[in-house]
């Protein structure tokens, strides 16, 4: 299954959508705020993200069509 990296600044937000996909077979990893999740998404393999990283993802050469 993917891993999804949930971002929210809310952790009540964060923990119940990581339960329904945890419950759904899927593995997530968090983070609070925009410059936390671009650092998890540099430190650990994700497979899918909110659309608000990609463009700082884009500005640091990695394409969202690319694997990893």
């Amino acid at each position: 299954m993917p891993t999804i990296l949930v971002a929210d600044d809310d952790a009540n937000i964060r923990e119940l959508v990581c339960l329904f996909l945890r419950k759904d077979g899927f593995t997530t990893v968090e983070a609070a705020d925009g410059k936390e999740a671009l650092a998890v998404y540099a430190s650990t393999h994700v497979d899918i993200y909110g659309i608000g990283l990609c463009g700082q993802i884009s500005k640091r050469g990695d394409c969202i069509c690319r694997n990893r």
